[in-house]
């Protein structure tokens, strides 16, 4: 990901899990991301929406292919599935209460 100007052009809701150990999107770059988002946010009204969680202790790849073995990676993996699934529950009722309007 390029940021900030793969973030400028978010058009949709975005949930975000980043890890604590990621040379492809170093902490500095997560900070700026969850900036744009928020912003974005305020000017399109679902500032609450959009998401960027931070996993200390976890690298690149964690909640995907993490090591089981690794107790933080195994925990954190699991509070990523649950961002997750909150995450779209949450929009998948945003989608039914607009089409029962």
């Amino acid at each position: 990901m390029r940021v900030p100007a793969d973030v400028e052009t978010v058009r949709l809701l975005l949930s975000v899990a980043a890890a604590g150990f990621d040379a492809r999107f170093p902490r500095e770059q997560v900070d700026v991301a969850r900036g744009i988002l928020e912003r974005k946010g305020r000017e399109d009204g679902e500032g609450a929406k959009h998401e960027v969680v931070w996993y200390e202790g976890c690298h690149h790849g964690w909640a995907i292919r993490g090591n089981k073995e690794n107790e933080v990676e195994g925990r954190k993996g699991l509070e990523a599935e649950e961002q997750a699934l909150r995450w779209f529950e949450a929009r998948f009722a945003e989608v039914r209460a607009r089409s029962v309007e």
